[in-house]
């Protein structure tokens, strides 16, 4: 299937803020509805209460896993939402074979309110990423610091068979806590609830397993602390060939390859060498950029990241 990228700038769209129920909202407008002149991706909302700040979404069970989704935006602040990923649920509370062994938070917005926040997704029946600036309202505005997170669910390329590839991952990055977002590095040690799965490789369903992204090689792309991931000592893009790399999903109690991410490229270049959604034409190919910035006077201060997704192909087939 192509992905359909959705964003807060579409005509109709759906709002993003610190309320309750908002990331519910978004993810039922763009997964499950559709909105405007935007169809769904064809996921399947299975449980929801009655206040609408519980829901549990599944994606495709015919030709994907039939993984769950459940947010939890009852119990968490205003501003952020708790997740957690089922293998299966039989209610809106109860589900087997978890991702996480608790709950992740993720940020909704900075703060508790209706202001507006910037967000995307783009997403198939089996897989989607998330990208939300917390702090505005428009993600394309210029800033030194336009910090925001990147999420994702779903199913995954096997490149190891093995018996259950969904994966739950998030990153973030903010002010006093820059753990850093995908990187071409590992993103952190297995089971340290950033990049989970509900099986180990042996199909074992006792605990959720840690997994790390990384790609082979590190290039320029380094950090200045390995808790603050940044860069910019990569070269500028020269217009005519990306330097880009494709992350790896690896078990991390086993170091084995489990499989790739569907149309996702770290690229080592300049952080400033391109916008927010930019569309970038290399080799007949064409990537989309997206830019998360947080750039101090001082080095260790500094989350700058881009990713490229590459939107106008199939994801069901590694490109």
């Amino acid at each position: 299937m192509i992905p359909i990228l959705y964003t807060s700038k579409d005509a109709n769209a759906p709002v993003l803020n610190g309320t309750s129920g908002s990331l519910i909202n978004v993810l039922t407008k763009c997964l499950v509805d559709g909105y405007g002149a935007k169809q769904p991706a064809g996921w399947t909302k299975e449980f929801e209460n009655a206040e609408k700040t519980i829901a549990a979404f599944r994606n495709n069970a015919l030709s994907g896993t039939g993984m769950f989704l459940r947010l939890d935006e009852k119990t968490a602040a205003a501003n952020n939402v708790y997740v957690q990923c089922y293998e299966m649920m039989v209610n809106d509370t109860e589900g087997f074979g978890p991702f996480l062994n608790t709950p992740l938070s993720i940020k909704k917005s900075g703060s508790i309110g209706t202001s507006l926040r910037g967000w995307a997704i783009a997403a198939t029946d089996k897989f989607f990423y998330l990208m939300i600036w917390y702090d505005v309202a428009d993600p394309l505005v210029v800033s030194p610091t336009v910090q925001g997170s990147l999420s994702l669910f779903g199913d995954y390329h096997v490149m190891v068979q093995h018996s259950y590839n969904s994966i739950a991952a998030h990153g973030y990055g903010d002010w006093d806590n820059l753990f850093g977002l995908f990187y071409q590095r590992d993103i952190g040690s297995p089971g340290n609830q950033m990049v989970m799965a509900s099986r180990n490789i042996n199909g074992e369903v006792s605990t959720p397993t840690g997994l790390l992204l990384a790609t082979i090689g590190f290039g320029p792309q380094v950090p200045f602390e390995p808790s603050q991931h940044t860069y910019n000592n990569g070269p500028d893009y020269n217009g005519v060939h990306l330097f880009i790399a494709r992350p790896f999903i690896t078990e991390g109690s086993t170091q084995v390859i489990r499989g790739v991410l569907p149309g996702f490229f770290n690229h080592c270049h300049n952080y400033n060498s391109f916008s927010n959604f930019q569309e970038v034409t290399n080799d007949g190919r064409t990537f989309t950029n997206f830019k998360f910035t947080h750039n101090t006077s001082s080095s260790t201060d500094q989350l700058n990241w881009n990713f490229f997704l590459e939107l106008g192909v199939d994801w069901d087939v590694v490109n």
